[in-house]
Order: C-alpha cells, then structure tokens, then sequence
C-alpha cells in the first residue's frame, strides 16, 4: 500500500531546456517534480500525477499533462510507482507499443472523473490494455462523488472480482 501526499502538477508552460520542452515542462515545475521524486523514494510512496487526454471536450482542469509530455517525464520517475489520474489521459491505449509498454510498468491509473470523459466500456478497455491489478479507485471528489463513479464502474458491467480488484 503506498500514501499518496498529494497530486503534482506538470507539463505547464514552455520554458527551459530543449528537454524539458519536449516534455512540455516549465524548468519550475520540472525542479518540483524531480524534488517530490526524491522524497518520494526517500519514503517510499507513489507519486500521483495529473494526467489529460489531449483531444475532446474542454473543461477546467485540462493541461498539458498528455500521453505524449508524460512519457517523457516517465524515465525521471524510475524506480517509483506512479499513479496518472484520469485513465492517465489515455497513455495507456498506446501500450501495445513496445517502448510505451516498458515505460508504464510502473505505471498505474486512476478512475477519478471518467464519468465526465468516457463511456463506462473504457473500463474494459484499460483492463484489457495495462490489466486490472493496475487501475485504482478515484473519484475526484469534490468534483464529483465515489457514489457516481461507483455507478459508473457498475455500467462497465465488471466481473466481481474486478470490481472488488478496482474499488
């Protein structure tokens, strides 16, 4: 079981090196990522990170922390669980890649504000792509309620035991 202190924003503005543009971070917030990284290993705790799809809808929230720039951040966090909210903005539909697959071993997904995002069948979806044993509960709370995505897990038309793996 890991403690998760609190979500850590990335991928905002389009400053600093090459590098970090690449990743879509600011050299700001890459020096606050690389900090909690280490306090993270320090104390052994997972690392939750904000996560968008970069096509659909708008809403408040949406940054640029898409598949593409978190990718790019993945190699910083070697070693350590890391949690993308938000079904990871999608990164894990592209883990029938080779080189995508080997960066989300550590990877894991939340189900915070799928509701408000996708159809319930893309619960399936994720199980069928990075497994069962890596999407954890989320709701998003105050933006939304456990008891709506709770609901929205019972559309995904679960087995119990992936219910119960999930929630």
């Amino acid at each position: 079981m890991w403690l998760v202190a609190r979500e850590t924003p990335v991928c905002r503005g389009e400053t600093g090196s090459s590098a970090q543009r690449s990743a879509g971070t600011s050299s700001g917030a890459l020096t606050t990522v690389t900090s909690s990284a280490a306090s993270v290993r320090t104390f052994g705790l997972a690392l939750l990170l904000h996560a968008s799809e970069p096509i659909g809808h708008l809403y408040p929230g949406k940054e640029a922390a898409t598949p593409e720039r978190l990718l790019g951040l993945l190699p910083t966090f070697q070693g350590i669980p890391i949690i993308l909210a938000h079904a990871g903005g999608g990164l894990p539909f592209y883990s029938s890649m080779p080189e995508v697959q080997e960066q989300l071993s550590e990877v894991y997904v939340d189900t915070a504000a799928l509701p408000f995002l996708y159809r319930p069948s893309v619960v399936r979806t994720l199980i069928a792509t990075i497994g069962v044993e890596r999407i954890l509960f989320g709701s998003d709370f105050p933006l939304t309620s456990q008891k709506r995505t709770l609901l929205y897990l019972d559309q995904a038309h679960l087995t119990r035991l992936e219910q119960d793996a999930i929630v």
